[in-house]
């Protein structure tokens, strides 16, 4: 059922122009199996294979040219990581100060890494991982929910023919050939590999980018996905991002929504501002500068990104930079947010004595 439900609500939104809709539409249907209390998950081996593919099809739009391109705006996406970062930390003190949110969950529940490592780091550092977990996955919702309405409305996507998923083998610079297909399966499965042995932060994804780019760039091979299996890779991470929303978050998340929801949309508009900026000192469009730096999971970004035919390299080196950021600087914002929080509590405490 869920399946079938996710196949019609995506054919329903793409043929509305929602080029993403392979990916959104199985992922609200998934939302409502999974509040329904639905005992559903996807495999996690399913999962990373999904990761893969499209780790190893966004690889197929690196060139050296676009790697001279992104060398010299390395300042600029510097500029624009500093600006998101340091957004979610303003934001994540806000909820810690006046929200309703225990311990340092407002900070890692809106600083914009991979969810997991959000989540796992969350446990360590003080705040609640399964609070965390809802904001992380509602922020994923409403980032791709609105990227697909924001880029659809920017670049004018309801005019000429609309297909359930670009022509992906247009990325490659030639035809795909055996021994691309070949070396594709291997990248994938080393991706999955890698997801499934290691700790290695998103790396079902990021491994097969690298190496597809590195065999790419070296005029090896060209990664080449078959659109009908990439199409099953982007409804697979939809339905594993809706199924995390179960029944019994259900009333700790209505409790603590409101609060939640204007935290992610004030981050979105202010990744908003950070987009506009990079319009100013980039010659850059602003469907790519609105996706590289939404605070969206690069895997759904990617699928928004291909069907809007935006720079998807520019957008996943800013992407791949910001993730690497806020891992490595969010723990010490998180630290040093919590040692605050607690002695503003201390002191408040003391003073009613």
């Amino acid at each position: 059922m869920l399946c079938v439900l996710s196949g019609a609500m995506a054919f329903g939104l793409v043929r509305l122009g929602f080029g993403a809709g392979v990916l959104v539409g199985p992922m609200l249907v998934a939302m409502a199996f999974g509040l329904a209390g639905g005992g559903i998950e996807v495999p996690r081996l399913g999962f990373n294979l999904a990761q893969a593919a499209t780790g190893a099809v966004i690889s197929s739009a690196i060139s050296s040219s676009v790697l001279a391109t992104v060398a010299a705006s390395w300042w600029q996406m510097m500029l624009s990581v500093a600006m998101t970062v340091t957004f979610a930390a303003l934001i994540g003190w806000l909820l810690m100060r006046r929200g309703n949110l225990p311990g340092t969950t407002g900070t890692w529940g809106t600083l914009p890494g991979a969810a997991p490592a959000m989540i796992a780091l969350a446990d360590e550092y003080g705040g609640d991982a399964r609070m965390v977990a809802v904001m992380q996955y509602l922020r994923v919702v409403l980032v791709v929910g609105s990227g697909s309405i924001v880029v659809h409305a920017l670049a004018g996507q309801l005019s000429g023919r609309i297909t359930m998923v670009p022509p992906m083998m247009n990325l490659a610079r030639h035809d795909p050939q055996l021994w691309d297909i070949a070396a594709t399966i291997v990248v994938v499965a080393i991706g999955a590999y890698v997801g499934m042995a290691t700790r290695v932060l998103a790396g079902a994804i990021l491994v097969p980018l690298f190496l597809g780019a590195i065999l790419g760039v070296s005029g090896i091979a060209v990664m080449a996905v078959h659109d009908l299996l990439l199409a099953l890779a982007f409804a697979t991470i939809g339905a594993t991002i809706g199924l995390k929303f179960r029944r019994d978050l259900a009333r700790p998340l209505m409790r603590a929504l409101p609060t939640m929801l204007l935290a992610v949309v004030g981050l979105m508009l202010l990744c908003g501002v950070s987009a506009w900026v990079l319009t100013l000192i980039m010659p850059i469009d602003g469907v790519t500068a609105y996706l590289a730096t939404t605070p969206g999971g690069l895997d759904s970004v990617a699928v928004i990104a291909l069907g809007a035919h935006a720079d998807l390299a520019f957008i996943t080196a800013l992407q791949t930079l910001r993730l690497f950021a806020v891992v490595i600087v969010g723990p010490i914002i998180a630290r040093r947010l919590s040692h605050r929080h607690t002695a503003r509590i201390s002191r408040q405490a003391a003073s009613s004595l």
